[in-house]
Formats: C-alpha cells, structure tokens, sequence
C-alpha cells in the first residue's frame, strides 16, 4: 500500500496529500497497516458490480495489509464470495465472521502468516447461546483478539445503526459499546489496547465541518459523545477519534465523514499515518459506470510494530 500511496501522492511526508495524515511517529522501522471499510452488501454480486470490484481490491489489498475489518457482509455465501477475492484467498487470509438474522454483518480478517487470532466473539453475546443481543446493537458487533508480531490489541469491527440519519438511534448503540468497554478495561484479563473501527454514521468534530451533513445539529461528533460518557476522556483509557475526511460516497463523490478508527491511549501512541485510502482506489474503477464498488470509502491505520 505505501508504494500505491506514493505513486498517487508523493509529498504526504510534508502534510500535502489529503488523504494521509501522519502523526508524529512518523519514523518506524517496522509497521502494519489496518484496513477498515463498509464494502455495501456483499451477498449476492452481478457480473457488473463484480468487474468492478476486482480491480478496486487488488489496489486497496495490498501485500502490506494485514489485518482488515470489514462492515456488511451478508450472509455466508457473501463471505466466501468475499475471500475469494482477497488476494491469496483463504490460503492466504482467515475470517473472524459469523453469520446472523442480519443482513449486514461485521467481520475481521487477517493474513495467517504474519498475524493471529486468539479469541473472537460477538458484543452483547447471550452467555448461553453466544448469539448477539440487537437491541443493543442492530448489526451485531465482531470483536477479536489479535496479534502481530509483538503487538496485541483488542479490535472491534462495528457498524452503528443509520436509521434515516437517525443521530440519536447511533448514539445510543455507541453508549451501549462504551459501556461494555468501560466493563472490560476494569476486568482482570483486559488489554489497554484497544482499536474500535467502522462505519459509525457519526462525525469527529473536525469531519463534520467537511461533510454534507455539516447544518444538522442533532448530528453529534463522537468526541463529543464520549466527553458526555466520562469514563473513557484521560490516562491510559483515553479514547482518540481518527480520520476527519469524508468517508461516505452514495453518489461516487465524499459526502460525510462517517467511518473511522477509535484508539485507546497505548495504541495512539503507535500510530504512524490514518486516513481515508486515496479516491481514486475506488474512483477510478467506478465512477462513469454502471454498478458500484460500495457507498463507503475504505480506511487505512498504519501502526509502529518496532522503532
């Protein structure tokens, strides 16, 4: 990925690519890069939207892509489907994915040679039968534990109900997430480091000045939000929302900034470059088509492994 990203924008170094922004642990001799991303209701596929896609994701996979959290997978057709055009296919990645009454299902996947995961499951599980409570979360939320290399975070791939731009009805699924949060950093077991990625259908506070949703008052940030909460604001489980650009695209064009990393303070201080993946990755392969590739903008956090 950094190559592509290079040949599209060779000064990001110098703060001038919007797509890429690069904190201050720039310099990192060895780095993973996360990928997040909404790939619209990947179940059954015409060959139009098909044609489309291949090209699209052997830009956005790249070989230095290792772990990748995707939102609505439809169902397990959709997910086989889905692997197999992931480069190398399942020889290559495994899924942290289960299927649900849902027709927008989240999952994680991880290439099996430089990452692993450790134990996975649903937020919300009935400590019974391990199927997901929606009526805290209406697309149940993956979680898994993943390691790479040294680095062992607890990444949850979510995607915060719409329901018409319904700002409150996100909110409160993104309380509920907090709250089983707050449970987990006071338990015995917890990792202090934490990344929570998806589409949030909610701004940070500088992407919603960017979006087109910018006028509507009930349209809330999230650091806004997690101020209100109060756990999560100082110390080590300090919270930090990335990713400012507009991520949305219903007309193949940025619209509102709605997907984004959430990284607890440990994780924060790893992070080497965030932001939306370059436009013309999906732009270039739809826009003046028929069909499209998704409604969303691919993600991308790039983290220090070893300095």
């Amino acid at each position: 990925m950094k190559n592509k990203i290079g040949l599209l924008c060779g000064f990001v170094l110098m703060g001038l690519c919007p797509e890429i922004s690069f904190s201050a642990s720039s310099s990192c001799a060895k780095t993973f890069e996360l990928v997040s991303w909404n790939v619209q209701t990947f179940g059954a596929m015409d060959a139009k939207r098909l044609a489309l896609i291949k090209p699209a994701y052997k830009m956005v996979f790249s070989t230095s892509v290792i772990v990748f959290a995707a939102q609505e997978i439809a169902h397990d057709n959709g997910l086989k489907l889905f692997e197999s055009l992931l480069p190398g296919g399942t020889t290559t990645w495994r899924a942290s994915f289960e299927n649900t009454p849902d027709s927008q299902d989240n999952g994680i996947f991880f290439r099996i040679d430089q990452s692993t995961i450790t134990a996975q499951g649903f937020l919300f599980a009935n400590k019974k039968t391990g199927k997901p409570d929606r009526a805290k979360a209406i697309h149940p939320v993956r979680w898994s534990h993943v390691k790479v290399d040294g680095f062992d975070f607890l990444l949850l791939s979510l995607h915060l109900t719409f329901k018409e731009g319904d700002a409150a009805a996100s909110k409160k699924e993104f309380f509920a997430v907090l709250d089983w949060l707050k449970a987990y950093t006071q338990s015995a077991n917890n990792d202090p480091d934490i990344i929570i990625t998806g589409d949030f259908n909610l701004p940070s506070e500088k992407g919603k000045a960017f979006s087109d949703r910018h006028a509507e008052k009930k349209w809330l940030p999230l650091e806004g939000m997690i101020q209100e909460h109060g756990f999560f604001i100082e110390g080590p489980k300090k919270l930090h929302v990335l990713v400012d650009e507009p991520t949305s695209r219903p007309q193949k064009k940025p619209a509102n900034n709605y997907d984004h990393f959430i990284v607890s303070e440990s994780v924060f201080k790893r992070l080497v470059s965030v932001g939306r993946i370059p436009r013309e990755f999906i732009d270039s392969a739809d826009v003046g088509k028929s069909g499209r590739i998704s409604d969303h903008y691919p993600v991308e956090a790039v983290f220090c492994l070893s300095n």
